[in-house]
């Protein structure tokens, strides 16, 4: 910035901040009521006037770091802002320029030891000896705004011990390879703790998670810091209140269904039902975000500078991988110290619970909810993250102040905060057709609760077992297009079917996909399951086959083949002309015994479109053919389950008739006539 743009923005800030310290109480000032509109937030103090450099209007003599940093430096009025978070609430050097609204890029792009002597610079403008206490007072705490996140050595304990955020093996790893010393140490645990994962990986997708008082001691100092130097920090307004609506004790089954499939969200549009592109999905998810507050104008929140840090310089860290926000492999970064954050929640527990009680207020069916018509819940949680936004935006220095939390206090815990880091890839998925040549095998594993397998293996542990060893997955799920019972094989043109690859750490391409499958086929002493027409999918390709899959099944005719025993003898051309002649049978089947333990009892209306005498083998026993609607229960159909199928091939030749073995043949879309 030049002298003028400096001036000028000094000279409004003292006018906006310093008015509305003479209205206040001299104790406690207090943010003015939220006007409307918002009045322009102060620009960035880093940002160089138009038309200007920051590095001219640095000046030529100032080092480079002071040339990106101009408004921070001596002579440009933050320095008492920098000595206080320095020396009074023992902040680190990147929390202190977070607190002057440095962007999070610009504290990215700098090393950590950079930062600090930059900041040492300006604390050291001071008295020596006062300085020497402070340093050695700061020695012994934590920042209260990042609890030690930006550290770059671990704190020592009370036993003069450091304490180790990670194993000695991973803390030596990472400071080989992470170069700890201009690293802020979460970085380096990050680095550890994904290489020692496993995943093979060249784009990854970052997430953070933040405990929801941190956020709160950051617009804490901010208010303190404009208490003591209003002349520099300008006011915050409070945000434009928008209502709590009440928590519901139990949510609508189609609105959770709703939630979890939002990129299929689909609305009535001219009678026909219209599925909503990817965009127009964004956009309906986009209205339903919280409202962001303004305070991001004002400091710079701790989420933006991890963001920053993590894409600038993890890539080059994990052997130069690019962060995609469309990666399949996802890094979860959480921040967590359970004993800080527990005592800030009992302190300021009473203020945002008044500060929801407003908003609360706000909404019409506050009247309802308080009379208890609504639910069964008493109040929102304050702390969530839905909620948090819109209730920062209503705290005021005096409502922190009365709660002792302006300024926030320094952790007495000598325990820097744990950084736990979650890996794990996408779902991938192989889809195909599999035919089942033998009897006794399950479609997917038949363990029972006592660990005791009622099937030896299953067609999903044929087909997975070296397909979950070449991708090093964690599971494989199998999906497919309808199941067989264990004693019945499927033949013809086989089954559709995809395979769910849970968490795979590695990524195999189609060519070795098809080298799995050679194994599969070629099982000694003979194949189980054979498998063809496998393809592999990414994520979404693969879910919308899954979905596709499931729809498809209910709406497909099934062959099956089925050897029948009758208990009298029958001449063959009276049963051949029986059931020849049997077209679109409606039949109804109540819950079969067999699976009425897992199945609710209903009636089921099914429909035999066909019947067929194949083989003839004797007086009592032939081939039987059919062609089904899908979900039909043809071994009851045959043997009639003690009457509760009407009618049963019983029914149809006069005697009583038992099923031997079943086959299916094959599957037929709904439109084949069969």
């Amino acid at each position: 910035n030049n002298n003028n743009n400096s001036n000028s923005n000094s000279s409004s800030s003292t006018t906006t901040s310093g008015s509305m310290a003479d209205q206040a109480a001299p104790n406690q000032p207090q943010p003015p009521p939220h006007p409307h509109p918002h009045p322009r937030p102060h620009p960035r103090p880093h940002q160089a006037a138009p038309g200007r450099s920051s590095a001219a209007a640095a000046g030529p003599g100032k080092p480079d770091l002071l040339r990106s940093l101009p408004d921070v430096g001596p002579g440009k009025g933050f320095e008492n802002a920098v000595r206080y978070l320095r020396r009074e609430r023992a902040c680190c050097a990147i929390c202190c320029l977070r607190m002057l609204n440095i962007p999070g890029k610009t504290l990215a792009e700098k090393d950590t030891i950079a930062l600090e002597s930059f900041v040492e610079s300006i604390q050291s403008l001071g008295k020596n000896d006062e300085i020497k206490t402070k340093r050695e007072k700061m020695a012994k705490e934590i920042c209260p705004l990042c609890w030690g996140v930006f550290d770059r050595a671990a704190p020592q304990n009370s036993n003069g011990k450091q304490q180790t955020l990670a194993t000695e093996e991973e803390e030596r790893e990472s400071v080989k390879a992470c170069k700890a010393d201009k690293n802020p140490r979460f970085l380096s645990i990050v680095h550890s703790r994904v290489l020692s994962e496993g995943y093979e990986f060249k784009e990854f997708k970052p997430s953070f998670g933040i405990p929801s008082t941190l956020d709160v001691r950051d617009k804490s100092m901010y208010l303190d810091l404009w208490n003591k130097f209003p002349e520099k920090f300008p006011c915050i307004p409070q945000s434009e209140m928008v209502p709590l609506k009440p928590a519901h004790h139990r949510r609508d089954r189609k609105k959770k269904k709703r939630k979890l499939e939002d990129s299929r969200v689909a609305y009535q549009e001219g009678g026909d039902t219209h599925r909503a592109s990817p965009e127009e999905s964004k956009e309906s998810r986009s209205d339903r975000r919280p409202p962001r507050t303004w305070d991001e104008h004002y400091y710079t929140y701790l989420k933006e500078v991890l963001s920053e840090m993590t894409r600038l310089r993890l890539p080059s860290l994990l052997g130069n991988a690019t962060q995609s926000t469309d990666s399949l492999f996802k890094i979860h970064i959480e921040l967590k110290q359970p004993k800080i954050e527990e005592a800030d929640r009992g302190a300021l527990t009473n203020v945002m619970t008044n500060v929801t009680r407003r908003l609360m207020q706000a909404s019409d069916e506050y009247s309802d909810y308080n009379r208890g018509r609504i639910g069964k819940r008493r109040g929102k949680n304050p702390f969530s993250r839905q909620n948090l936004p819109n209730i920062l935006g209503q705290l005021t220095h005096g409502d922190l102040s009365q709660s002792g939390f302006c300024p926030p206090p320094v952790p007495s815990e000598m325990e820097s905060i744990s950084v736990e880091v979650v890996c794990s890839h996408n779902s991938m998925y192989v889809s195909g057709r599999y035919l089942k040549l033998v009897r006794g095998i399950s479609q997917t594993p038949w363990i029972l609760e006592n660990n005791e397998r009622k099937s030896p293996t299953s067609v999903q542990e044929e087909i997975g077992r070296y397909i979950e060893k070449e991708f090093k997955a964690k599971a494989v799920k199998l999906h497919s297009g309808g199941r067989e019972d264990a004693d019945v094989r499927m033949l013809g043109n086989g089954r559709p079917f995809v395979l769910e690859i849970v968490d795979p750490h590695r990524q195999a391409s189609e060519k070795e996909l098809l080298e799995m499958v050679k194994k599969v086929n070629g099982h000694k002493p003979k194949p189980l399951v054979l498998v063809k027409e496998a393809r592999l999918h990414k994520t979404s390709e693969g879910k919308t086959r899954v979905t596709e899959l499931m729809d498809a099944a209910q709406n497909k005719r099934k062959e099956y083949r089925a050897r029948v025993y009758m208990t009298t003898d029958q001449d063959e051309n009276d049963v051949r002309s029986k059931l020849n002649a049997v077209k679109d049978l409606k039949v109804l089947q109540k819950t079969p015994i067999r699976v009425l333990h897992r199945r609710s009892q209903l009636i089921r209306p099914k429909m035999i479109h066909r019947l067929k005498i194949g083989k003839w083998h004797g007086p009592r026993l032939f081939d039987l053919d059919l062609v089904t609607e899908a979900g039909t229960y043809v071994k009851e159909f045959v043997h009639g389950d003690r009457g509760r199928t009407r009618p049963h091939l019983g029914d149809l030749l006069g005697c009583q008739t038992d099923i031997l073995i079943l086959d299916v043949i094959r599957l037929l879309p709904n439109s084949d006539p069969a």
